[in-house]
């Protein structure tokens, strides 16, 4: 934010007993958590601010050879060759980025959206003569320097997508790249829009109050940092459990045109406590008299309203989810802690029932050494809950099941899934679960009716002449009596011509 100011459920457990109380537990648990390690994490950094600008110097003059002497230790220890090591900590992103996205699928657009729409409006007023460009930022900047009942109701936003030079815009842009994406990930366009809209709104607000109080300036503020910011708070609230890659540069001063790094990984929270920190301190400043052109208090107002608002619509506890549902993957995944990974994939289904990751890795765990009553279980209900929203990824799961169980599930499921197995080319699979439907007499007469007729066709398709031709002479042998006994006989007739 650029400163123009001047002076003037209800699952319950086998006892009966409900689970909420202990959900509720582990959530104040989370909540307490989160609020001590963000107080902490930000007396760490202020008690060390002064020592860090040395620092970064002595990294980076210095940063080749530790970069060498990590990466040969962690090879020694992790017994792994120089090359994975590499691999694993060498990164060609010259900026923090979050790791492991492997959970959330959904495409995401509106955060690219909104920085196309900053630089069109930056580079777009660029192309107006610098009288007309001063009037419409006169006009749109908050608190408006040319007041009127249309620009003062549309500044608190317009604002926001206002620059003042090429570094205020990129600088945005990168922060809104860095931390957008990965909350859009999980709230999805509409919340990200009402609350980086919101957020910033919100920032300039209490800017306006704050300069006026403790300042005693008028503020007239643009940019987006607001808003970034109020993103960054919800990210501490849905995303504090997340670890960034953070880059030190390993070339010394060449790091500026070959962006290679040493990718260290640190809690994300450190990241954004350094920021606050920092800016909580510049801010300070102002109050002391200070002259800036940064809106410091913006900042710290966009933060601090992201984390009541994201507080209030409980993002806390999908964060508490996610955090549960990527240790038990992680553990399940490296091999590692089984007991504790197994304990926390339980945890996420005890909190949501029908978290898909949580019930694949934890069926593969009780189906990896022996085929259990639970295994099936839970490949059931998984596959239930993946047929309402994707089934093309529904039959691929039923794949990995049927191979190790050999077992039917529910009788209509089975079926569609067999038809898009085949549609796929895994005919083996297709095949073979037609045939059990089949061959199970508890399934109804009028489904294994039609599974028989739908088998025969497949095969007959697939140029399996012979088993096709079984097929139907079986047919009219179980159901004489059925209406499509004639049209299968003349079938089985064309089919004995064809093979003579």
């Amino acid at each position: 934010m650029q400163d123009y100011s001047k002076k003037d459920p209800n699952q319950k457990s086998s006892s009966g007993k409900s689970n909420k109380p202990n959900m509720k537990k582990r959530y104040v648990g989370t909540r307490t958590s989160f609020i001590l390690k963000t107080v902490i994490t930000f007396l760490i950094i202020f008690l060390l601010k002064n020592y860090i600008s040395d620092l970064r110097f002595f990294l980076l003059f210095f940063a080749p050879l530790l970069a060498f002497l990590f990466i040969w230790l962690k090879s020694i220890q992790t017994g792994d060759c120089l090359i994975n090591i590499i691999k694993d900590y060498i990164t060609f992103i010259p900026v923090a980025y979050t790791e492991k996205e492997w959970k959330y699928s959904r495409k995401i657009w509106i955060t690219y959206v909104i920085i196309l729409v900053n630089v069109l409006i930056y580079y777009g007023l660029l192309l107006l003569p610098q009288d007309a460009r001063s009037h419409i930022y006169d006009l749109f900047m908050y608190l408006p320097k040319i007041e009127g009942r249309f620009n003062s109701l549309a500044s608190p936003i317009f604002s926001i997508f206002l620059h003042a030079s090429v570094e205020h815009l990129w600088w945005n842009m990168l922060f809104l790249w860095i931390f957008g994406v990965v909350v859009e990930r999980r709230i999805g366009w509409k919340w990200f829009i009402i609350l980086y809209l919101g957020t910033g709104i919100l920032a300039n607000l209490f800017s306006v109050l704050f300069y006026r109080t403790f300042i005693h300036q008028i503020y007239h503020g643009i940019g987006a940092s607001g808003a970034i910011a109020g993103i960054m708070g919800v990210f501490m609230v849905r995303l504090y459990f997340k670890k960034m890659a953070f880059p030190i540069p390993i070339l010394g001063i060449f790091s500026l045109f070959i962006p290679i790094g040493l990718k260290i990984r640190i809690n994300s929270m450190i990241v954004i406590g350094l920021f606050f920190v920092t800016d909580f301190y510049a801010g300070m400043q102002q109050i002391s008299g200070v002259s800036s052109h940064i809106a410091y208090w913006a900042h710290i107002s966009g933060i601090i309203s992201g984390i009541l608002l994201a507080l209030l619509k409980k993002f806390h506890e999908d964060a508490f989810e996610e955090m549960h549902t990527e240790m038990g993957v992680q553990a399940m995944e490296h091999g590692k802690m089984f007991v504790n990974g197994e304990k926390s994939l339980r945890i996420v289904l005890e909190k949501n029932p029908e978290n898909k990751t949580a019930l694949l890795y934890l069926a593969r765990k009780k189906s990896e050494f022996r085929l259990t009553e639970e295994g099936y279980d839970l490949y059931c209900r998984l596959i239930k809950i993946l047929m309402k929203s994707d089934q093309k990824y529904a039959a691929e799961i039923f794949a990995e099941y049927f191979r190790k169980y050999w077992r039917n599930i529910d009788v209509n499921i089975q079926y569609r899934m067999a038809e898009i197995l085949f549609r796929k080319g895994d005919y083996d699979t297709s095949t073979r679960a037609m045939e059990m439907l089949i061959d199970d007499k508890n399934v109804p007469k009028e489904v294994r009716e039609k599974v028989l007729i739908q088998l025969a066709r497949i095969l007959e398709s697939i140029n399996f002449q012979e088993a096709a031709r079984f097929r139907y002479e079986q047919f009219i042998d179980l159901f004489p009596d059925s209406l499509n006994v004639e049209t299968i006989k003349k079938r089985l007739t064309l089919l004995k011509k064809s093979n003579t």
